[in-house]
């Protein structure tokens, strides 16, 4: 009895983890040893205790909390906040911000009421253990009499690494300016080398702006925390995985860290490493949110595969399923092109006991990550466990797509809907250890800075100049004549080319452009020659991070001239098979053409045996991305109706309003592009053809376009018309109404080509069954069905059978009637449902209440505004 009693007094011990070895003496312990030999396998169990309870709780070795600004030290919410004035930091000047804001202190914490402001480049230096360590910085938007606020242009480096640039933190305290509650985070994982780390503020202009920072927080985390032994590569991650062993190498950036389904974590719920989990509202996509499923924390079970310093059980309790087998959960997040992406999916089962009971599948970016995921097949029931994969977003939209759903695999499963529990998005650094996004502003200020050096860089290069001489003078000379020589045999063959292509002048204003050239780039006019180095200064020297698009002619950057003005530079690629003919058209017929729906030319670049065009910038980018393969905001079915109205104003005008009538040639969504405001206008003239003569009803050329969009009768007889343009513009509106690409291989192989899917339920009067499903009760079917209509009339086999654009113009602003008067009569229909329903329920006499609601409605409405739209309706088919 002695004996047992004793080895139930062991255990029990070991289960308090650190408790039995600080607090009982050394001589109780001895006392207990000589009483029973059964405690020394208690003992060896403690001495294993560290990896046993590593699985459940982790105890940082550093968690620093520094106020900046601060005198003195502080303890808030149980935490002691470290004053930094004469500790991590010399320099700066420390600021209180209690003083002005009245009640605020009641409202923030108070380690935000001081700030700490850098006129200079200013470095913490804060002693560390050396291992992997979160670094978060803490911004409050705060207000000071002293300091221009709006002046917070500055960097943060963390040892070598490029952490936030001029631009990052700017936005985001300008959104939050005036609130009391908002606090900018920016949390980083680094790996320290060193028993130190360095912070480095540094303003991006001395003399103008200035850094500063209210919080710093230093807190150790697991080693191998973000190091999964085989993460999934979505993408080629060659230098990635080559070093993948290693990643220690690299800096994260936290973007995103969620508990889908569940409530937003604090951080001082999340096991040892102070981590902020927030919903999942904010970035979830589709017509379907699913369903939450919960469990009870205590039933969540960990392992050593899956410690619970990985997540706390609050996100595994948690989870959202689809509810439709035949729809994907979508989330949507902003992100920095560029970059490789760490994604973590966090998982658990709360359903289901058996393998292939839940078999779903995970896309990212609309690439397949994971074809069949079967959680069970890892782990059991109410387990932790989660799977890693790496994205790179190289270019195109600045989203990142996460779904999970339906498993297009053969294998029978019960329950085929995707399960979500978490998800963590971090950014990896770059080659050039940089964190930091390159935007446009950034740039502008970086070239504003850059004068003063640029200035003394020419004087010392001068001085370096003037002492060269003898055989470099010589050899300089004797390169630049032979430079000079290839130079002229090249304009040589250039000349010679142009004439064997029978390439027409340019014309209007640019009848000479080597005289546009010798004008002064003040005095340039719209539409004129810009010099090469003004180019390269907009694009930062064709900066990859503002890439905004590519096609056939070369990539398109965006940029900014004359101090500030946005425009789209277009980069001929000297492999692309679209060069100088293409490029002389555009700038020809732009010399001509001026409308409000075809993108304005700002200008041309030709030297250097470059061919560039700037465009005016297009906000809201091509309608392609507006309809699919991006995560932008959906149009409705009026937006979608006036943009098509816009597009072909601008066609109307080219064959009818431009001289002597020009052909497009290339017409698709991803040539409209549309504005700040959504106005559509018509872009990309490189393939167009103009008719020589007013009579001429063609023009005979070798068959160019898009796949999809090409007219059949002009691709058999190589004779093109106003009415080739007339059928591209058909299947634009089919991308409209569908929302998908004209040809779309993965689809059944009825559904592959748009024209014959589309058309064949048009022809049924069933066109609704083709809409794209985010326009369902947005879109008034008595328009859809007019829509159908024209484009059905558009995709004519014959040109003789298609309608002008001018009648497909005159047929899309019916059909936006129809859809405006449909939404009024249903508006009207509401109203008086509700009037029905208050009078059955005894309320005071609806006639008081609803007639105002009525007349307001109904006010369009008259007899001669119906008789008007009723005998449009009669006399369509006449026009």
């Amino acid at each position: 009895m002695q004996v047992a009693s004793v080895f139930e007094l062991g255990l029990p011990l070991l289960m308090i983890k650190p408790l039995f070895a600080t607090t009982l003496q050394p001589f109780a312990l001895l006392l207990l040893l000589l009483r029973c030999p059964l405690c020394w396998i208690s003992c060896l169990l403690l001495s294993l205790q560290p990896s046993i309870f590593a699985q459940a709780q982790w105890t940082p070795k550093d968690a620093l909390f520094i106020n900046c600004g601060s005198f003195e030290n502080m303890t808030i919410h149980g935490r002691l906040f470290i004053s930094d004035e004469g500790t991590y930091v010399s320099g700066g000047v420390a600021v209180s911000t209690s003083y002005n804001h009245g009640q605020r202190t009641n409202v923030i914490s108070e380690e935000y009421l001081t700030v700490r402001i850098f006129t200079t480049s200013t470095s913490y230096h804060v002693p560390i253990n050396a291992g992997m360590h979160w670094i978060r910085l803490y911004f409050y938007p705060f207000d000071s009499e002293i300091f221009n606020t709006h002046s917070l242009l500055f960097s943060v480096k963390v040892d070598e690494y490029l952490m936030l640039g001029n631009s990052d933190i700017i936005a985001e305290i300008d959104d939050d300016r005036g609130s009391d509650t908002s606090v900018v985070v920016k949390e980083y994982c680094v790996n320290a080398t060193k028993n130190f780390v360095s912070i480095t503020f540094t303003p991006s202009n001395p003399n103008d702006t200035f850094a500063f920072i209210n919080v710093i927080e230093i807190v150790s985390m697991p080693e191998k925390a973000y190091h999964s032994d085989k993460p999934i590569f979505v993408s080629d991650h060659s230098n990635i995985k080559r070093e993948w062993g290693m990643t220690t190498n690299y800096a994260l950036q936290t973007m995103y860290r969620l508990n889908v389904g569940g409530p937003s974590i604090e951080p001082a719920g999340d096991s040892g490493q102070l981590r902020r989990w927030d919903t999942d509202n904010e970035f979830i996509r589709g017509p379907s949110f699913g369903k939450i499923a919960q469990d009870k924390i205590a039933n969540i079970n960990y392992s050593c595969q899956v410690p619970e310093y990985i997540a706390p059980p609050c996100v595994y309790s948690y989870a959202r399923i689809a509810n439709n087998s035949n729809s994907n959960l979508t989330w949507t997040f902003p992100v920095d092109v560029g970059y490789s992406y760490l994604i973590r999916l966090h998982l658990c089962e709360l359903m289901f006991q058996k393998v292939q009971q839940r078999m779903f599948s995970v896309y990212l970016n609309n690439q397949t990550a994971y074809l069949g995921l079967d959680i069970m097949a890892f782990v059991p029931k109410d387990s932790a466990y989660y799977q890693d994969f790496v994205i790179r977003v190289p270019k195109g939209p600045s989203v990142l797509w996460v779904q999970v759903g339906r498993n297009p695999s053969s294998v029978a499963t019960k329950f085929e809907d995707g399960i979500l529990s978490g998800l963590e998005i971090l950014k990896f650094n770059n080659c050039a250890k940089s964190l930091v996004t390159t935007s446009l502003a950034e740039l502008h200020s970086l070239r504003f800075m850059s004068e003063s050096y640029k200035r003394r860089k020419g004087v010392l290069r001068a001085m370096i100049g003037a002492l060269v001489v003898g055989p470099v003078a010589l050899g300089t000379m004797v390169a630049g004549i032979c430079f000079c020589r290839r130079m002229m045999q090249k304009k040589a063959v250039k000349s010679s080319c142009l004439k064997s292509q029978h390439v027409r002048p340019i014309v209007g204003l640019v009848d000479n452009i080597s005289s546009s050239r010798r004008r002064s780039p003040s005095t340039y006019s719209l539409g004129g020659s810009f010099p090469f180095q003004k180019v390269l200064d907009a694009t930062n020297n064709f900066h990859g991070s503002l890439v905004i698009g590519t096609g056939g002619f070369g990539m398109v950057y965006r940029g900014l001239i004359d101090g500030g003005i946005e425009v789209a530079v277009k980069r001929a690629n000297p492999s692309s098979e679209q060069g100088l003919t293409e490029f002389e058209t555009e700038v020809e017929l732009f010399s001509k053409l001026r409308h409000r729906h075809l993108v304005s030319l700002i200008g041309y670049c030709d030297e250097q045996q470059e061919m560039i065009l700037l465009y005016e910038f297009m906000a809201n980018g091509c309608l392609k991305n507006h309809l699919y393969g991006s995560d932008l905001p959906n149009l409705s079915w009026k937006q979608r109706l006036q943009i098509c109205i816009d597009s072909a104003k601008g066609l109307h005008y080219l064959h009818t309003g431009a001289g002597l009538g020009i052909i497009h040639r290339d017409v698709k969504t991803s040539n409209i592009l549309l504005d700040e405001k959504f106005v559509a206008k018509v872009s990309d003239f490189g393939l167009s053809k103009m008719r020589l003569t007013p009579d001429r009803t063609h023009v005979s050329t070798a068959v160019k376009g898009s796949f999809g969009y090409l007219d059949p009768e002009y691709y058999r007889t190589q004779q093109l018309t106003d009415k080739s343009d007339v059928y591209s513009f058909g299947v634009v509106l089919l991308e409209v109404v569908c929302a998908r690409a004209p040809v779309n291989t993965c689809l059944p192989r009825e559904q592959v080509n748009i024209c014959d899917w589309a058309l064949h339920w048009q022809k049924q009067g069933l066109l609704h069954h083709t809409m794209d499903p985010r326009l369902v009760g947005d879109c008034s079917l008595e328009s859809l069905q007019v829509v159908g209509e024209i484009a059905g009339a558009c995709l004519a086999e014959k040109a003789i059978s298609r309608p002008s654009m001018s009648d497909v113009l005159w047929r899309l602003e019916f059909a936006l009637h129809q859809h405006e008067a449909a939404s009024k009569i249903s508006s009207c229909a509401v109203i008086i449902h509700r009037a029905e329903q208050s009078a059955t329920a005894g309320a005071a006499s609806p006639d008081n209440i609803t007639n105002q609601e009525l007349d307001d409605q109904t006010g369009d409405f008259d007899d001669d505004s119906v008789s008007r739209l009723f005998s449009q309706m009669l006399n369509s088919e006449k026009r």
